[in-house]
């Protein structure tokens, strides 16, 4: 038993000692002077670069360790680690072959380097494919390398500035099948957490690989995006993207979350919290770009325009697109589900916000964007370019309005070269410049043509409905507007319109032909001339007023010529009465402002084959004169003067002139409707014998005479009427009857 232990001791020590002899020869022999230099040469045959090792030894328990490694070129540092170790098959070596299953690294430094060309300087360090090489003594096989604690220093000469970054590498592991491919993986602690894996086909140039990122601060790679005019603040934004690139084309599908990022460009700034999924298509060769990325909205956010307004609790998704040159700028879309907007010169919010918006650099462009605005629906779409003498086209529908407009600013001038559009049932042609330079006090000049159905005054000015509703206003009135001043004192404004309709009804009267010209200026508006046709004749009228003075003073002056009563009849309640005749006037009046009770002026009217007596002024005392029917009377003419004042009409000849009476006397109008009149009713010999009071009389002295005064109170409602009878003058005219006939 003790000759076996001894024996096995000694078997044991011959072996440490062999061992021993061996590890001492090849870290003071074999490996410095023979393998050594075979591995620097070796290396630098493959990498076409200039290769230092410091030393060379073998560790039983690491294997070979290699201190103070580095490739470089011209004194540039690509790759250096103050330690690698790595272990290696024996017997390949008799073959002259060394085979290294794996390398260690640790603390080692990368110098990674994308040329203003697009090609990496780490494909410098890999054979080429066709290049034929010198014949070695050993061949050097190396299947892994592992990488821990190290950093790359990572510099793109593509973009301007040049973008440097730090890597920090945690660990990495790289599998070589040369000289066809590398695969690896690697974690990323600095700047970024990223977990990263690929491969590299050499031969092919392709590569294909994925990276999960943890949460980064975009504006830290601004170097890639700057130059398109976005600029990214605050936030994180945390993704997975696969990578793939062949024939010199770089594609990118990326899923991700950005987390209070903050966007700007041009004059639109907005903060987002969303999901993330892009897709990104780079050419190396010809610097071609096109990349697409739809962010969903997992938050609602808040959209700035500079100048314009705020766009707030918007939901949807948000697309960036671009296409073009590397540096092409980006299109920015989104479709909006819901969001209220609050513009900066308007009180009142949009709510209801829906559609497409594009942002394109100096440009904004819109379509089937939907909002309410004091609870009507409209939509809307339109472009918006150039943010420093922006210029605009839109289109605006809702239920009652179709609106096409086109405009642009510059200098602190808004020129509007369109404004068309149809608003319920009328329509306007409009153009004009305004002039900004004092926000609060806009001169304008404006000009164009509107085409107004009247009816639709009582929705345009809701305020007004019942008293225009009490009018009644129909027809369609075609204005030609030009106006020129402040807007805001509008009466100081140079004003010029022509009004013109075919028809018209107002209070229900209708009338044609309808022309009207108003003019304003030096806070004078006037009226030099206005006709209108109606029943069979027509209308003139002038007036001017002081728009300048407190009280508005007016002046008007009207006339009236050959209007059928028969024909106005049909459209008043009296249509189905015996009226009719041909009735002309005149008419000058001034006053104040809406104050009625300070209206004065003249006038005078004249009625020609009047048949009047259904009328219910005149009604009233027919009966207490006639006896039978009286409608058929005709006055062959009328006439009254009448002046206008204190709050009354008053007229002190009137009078009706027929065949078989005449009707003569005053009368006094109020403005509240109050009657005072008293007529004198004179009979005609022709008058019918049992027609009236006078039957006995008129059988007797068969002449005419003043039959009786009729008195008028009351109002113009309900008059009220008293008959009295002139007795005196019967009898006188009745005495003088009898004489003539006992003289006969």
């Amino acid at each position: 038993m003790k000759k076996k232990i001894l024996i096995t001791v000694f078997i044991l020590f011959i072996a440490g000692v062999f061992v021993a002899s061996a590890v001492y020869y090849l870290n003071n022999v074999f490996l410095p002077q023979k393998i050594k230099s075979l591995l620097v040469s070796g290396l630098k045959e493959k990498t076409g670069k200039e290769v230092s090792l410091g030393s060379l030894r073998f560790n039983i328990f690491k294997g070979l360790v290699l201190s103070d490694f580095k490739i470089y070129d011209n004194s540039k540092t690509l790759l250096e680690a103050k330690e690698a170790s790595c272990s290696f098959l024996i017997f390949p070596i008799l073959h002259k072959q060394i085979v290294i299953p794996g390398v260690s690294i640790k603390n080692a430094l990368l110098f990674l380097n994308r040329r203003s060309d697009g090609t990496f300087n780490i494909a410098d360090l890999l054979p080429k494919e066709g290049k034929p090489a010198a014949k070695a003594d050993f061949n050097i096989f190396l299947r892994k390398i592992r990488i821990t604690d190290s950093r790359i220093r990572f510099q793109d000469d593509m973009v301007k500035p040049s973008l440097n970054k730090d890597i920090d590498i945690k660990k990495a592991i790289v599998y070589l099948s040369l000289p066809a491919d590398v695969k690896f993986q690697a974690y990323i602690s600095h700047p970024v957490n990223i977990k990263v894996g690929g491969v590299y086909h050499i031969l092919r140039e392709q590569f294909s690989g994925r990276m999960d990122i943890g949460k980064f601060s975009p504006q830290d790679f601004a170097a890639y995006y700057s130059a398109t005019g976005l600029k990214l603040d605050g936030g994180t934004v945390e993704a997975v993207i696969n990578v793939d690139f062949q024939d010199k084309v770089l594609d990118m599908d990326i899923t991700g979350k950005i987390n209070a990022l903050g966007f700007a460009m041009d004059k639109a700034k907005t903060t987002i919290n969303s999901l993330l999924d892009a897709k990104l298509e780079y050419n190396t060769e010809n610097k071609q770009i096109k990349y697409s990325a739809e962010l969903g909205l997992t938050q609602p956010a808040e959209l700035l325009l500079e100048g314009i307004g705020k766009l707030s609790n918007l939901t949807g998704k948000l697309y960036l697109n671009a296409s073009g040159e590397e540096n092409s700028p980006p299109v920015t879309s989104f479709d909006i589900l819901t969001g209220l907007a609050q513009l900066d010169k308007v009180k009142l919010p949009f709510s209801n916000i829906s559609g497409h918006v594009e942002f394109i650099p100096d440009k904004i462009r819109w379509s089937n964007l939907a909002f309410k605005y004091q609870d009507t629906a409209y939509k809307t779409e339109g472009v918006l370019t150039d943010f420093k003498s922006p210029s605009a086209e839109l289109n605006l529908v809702s239920q009652d309005l179709d609106l096409d407009a086109r405009f642009s600013f510059k200098d602190k001038f808004l020129t509007v070269s369109k404004l068309y559009g149809h608003y319920l049932h009328s329509a306007f042609a409009l153009t004009g410049v305004v002039n900004t330079a004092d926000i609060n006090n806009l001169y304008v000049r404006v000009g164009g043509n509107i085409k107004l159905e009247l009816e639709d005054l009582t929705k345009v000015f809701k305020n007004n409905a019942k008293q225009l509703e009490t009018v009644s206003p129909k027809g369609l009135a075609n204005i030609n507007l030009k106006l020129t001043g402040a807007i805001k004192d509008i009466k100081s404004c140079l004003i010029d319109a022509n009004i013109s309709a075919a028809q018209i009804s107002l209070y229900g009267l209708k009338g044609q032909n309808l022309f009207l010209n108003y003019k304003q200026d030096a806070r004078l508006a006037s009226i030099p001339l206005m006709h209108l046709s109606l029943y069979g004749g027509g209308i003139d009228a002038s007036a001017r007023m002081n728009i300048n003075a407190s009280e508005l003073p007016y002046w008007i002056s009207a006339s009236m010529q050959g209007i059928k009563l028969q024909e106005l009849k049909l459209d008043t309640a009296a249509k189905k009465q015996d009226i009719a005749g041909s009735m002309q006037g005149e008419v000058k009046l001034n006053g104040f402002g809406g104050d009625i009770s300070k209206l004065s002026g003249a006038g005078k009217i004249f009625i020609q084959d009047g048949k009047l007596w259904e009328l219910n002024f005149f009604q009233g005392f027919g009966k207490l004169i006639f006896a039978k029917d009286f409608s058929s009377i005709v006055f062959k003419e009328g006439s009254a003067d009448f002046d206008i004042a204190d709050k009354y009409v008053t007229s002190n000849n009137i009078a009706l002139k027929g065949d078989f009476m005449n009707l003569t006397g005053a009368c006094r109008i109020g403005f509240d409707g109050s009657l005072d009149a008293a007529i004198d009713v004179d009979v005609s010999e022709l008058a019918p014998v049992n027609g009236t009071f006078k039957d006995v009389t008129t059988a007797i002295i068969s002449e005419s005479c003043r039959f009786g005064t009729i008195k008028i109170t009351g109002s113009l409602k309900e008059p009220k009427y008293k008959f009295s009878a002139d007795v005196v003058n019967i009898l006188d005219t009745l005495k003088n009857v009898i004489i003539k006939n006992i003289q006969r």
